[in-house]
């Protein structure tokens, strides 16, 4: 552990100054404080929301579809006025929905914008998001094209983990890059429609299906090939921003559909990781990340439960907002935590595993349990 006389503020200042100093160098003010100050050592937090290739009954049809339309720009505005930042991420039935129904009745509702470019306006992200079954992300981004807007280089729904005995030894890790169907010059060519090409440049929420035991990380770096994700290739074009513990009963209900319960309630894993950085027991030199995982519907029933979304999202953010008013946490796209590690971290490589935190036992122990009656 780095002791509380660490002064992070100072670090970032130095890096900032001038590239001549590396992070190390930079450390060398005595102390003056016990430990950093609220906002000397920012978590830098990610809302992002998906759909799925399931979503028929969601936007299937006209009267659907606007209902949908009129729940995702509440929520945009919800997100908007919290001044947090989200990464749009969808699948193929969601996108084709918007190119069949976005007419000028409804840009006229989003500034005379379809629905995506209202996304874009507002400063947020639109990605491709896949589970890869009838479709890739170039499929996707082609789609997304439909409706006048570039897709961003985002990464979204990679099945990395699947249960076995080579990780953590309940887990196996895939290949992630064969998974994308990334070819060697980095780029991917669609599968359906084989003149369509996209060429991602970022990472983000890989996870296990079921949700039973994601990736889980805080941290960013360029994982190397094959199933060597968390090695750092320094020459490697993709950058991965983790998740941490993205899922909270509040917004998602206390289980996610497969049945993996959901741990954290009302922010706890943003509140224990801000809690490290202020009591300094994490590494320095990693920027610290982590999301919240939005549902891209209006409720999620849960048992005899029924989840408003929205209403949960709010709360989580207000519980939030003290942390966000003292800079304990700063919201950004993933694009914009890429673009702060590069600039201020130097693109160090750093992450702290998600074995440092309270909810680690519960999710490991599940997904162990869950994995062991599969075998």
């Amino acid at each position: 552990m780095i002791g509380c006389t660490r002064r992070w503020a100072h670090i970032l200042a130095c890096t900032q100054l001038t590239a001549l100093f590396t992070l190390a160098a930079c450390d060398v003010e005595p102390p003056t404080q016990d430990c950093p100050l609220p906002g000397e050592r920012p978590v830098y937090v990610t809302l992002y929301s998906h759909n799925e290739d399931t979503w028929e009954p969601w936007v299937g049809t006209r009267a659907d579809y606007v209902a949908y339309r009129e729940n995702l720009v509440e929520r945009l505005h919800l997100i908007r006025d919290f001044g947090a930042k989200l990464n749009w991420q969808s699948d193929l039935v969601v996108l084709q929905a918007m190119a069949e129904q976005e007419d000028d009745s409804l840009a006229a509702l989003t500034g005379g914008m379809n629905i995506l470019a209202y996304i874009q306006h507002l400063g947020f992200s639109v990605d491709p998001h896949g589970h890869l079954f009838d479709c890739n992300y170039a499929d996707l981004a082609h789609y997304i094209r439909q409706l006048d807007v570039e897709p961003s280089g985002v990464i979204g729904g990679l099945p990395l983990q699947d249960c076995g005995s080579s990780h953590l030894g309940f887990l196996d890790l895939r290949d992630w890059r064969a998974e994308i169907e990334l070819d060697a010059a980095g780029v991917i060519h669609g599968r359906n429609i084989p003149q369509a090409t996209w060429r991602p440049t970022l990472l983000s929420v890989p996870g296990m299906p079921g949700h039973w035991f994601d990736e889980l990380s805080t941290g960013l770096w360029r994982p190397s090939a094959g199933t060597d994700f968390y090695t750092h290739d320094p020459q490697g074009e993709i950058v991965y921003v983790g998740q941490g513990y993205p899922h909270d009963i509040v917004n998602l209900g206390p289980t996610q559909a497969s049945g993996a319960v959901v741990y954290a309630e009302r922010g706890a894993y943003i509140k224990e990781l801000v809690a490290k950085a202020r009591n300094d027991t994490l590494p320095v030199g990693v920027m610290l990340t982590a999301s919240i995982h939005v549902r891209d519907c209006e409720t999620v029933r849960d048992n005899a439960a029924l989840v408003d979304v929205n209403q949960g999202l709010a709360e989580i953010l207000s519980i939030l907002a003290p942390l966000a008013a003292d800079g304990d946490i700063v919201y950004a796209t993933y694009q914009e935590a890429v673009a702060i590690w590069e600039e201020i971290y130097a693109g160090a490589p750093g992450r702290v595993d998600f074995s440092h935190f309270s909810l680690y036992a519960d999710v490991r122990d599940q997904a162990a349990a869950h994995c062991g009656a599969k075998n």
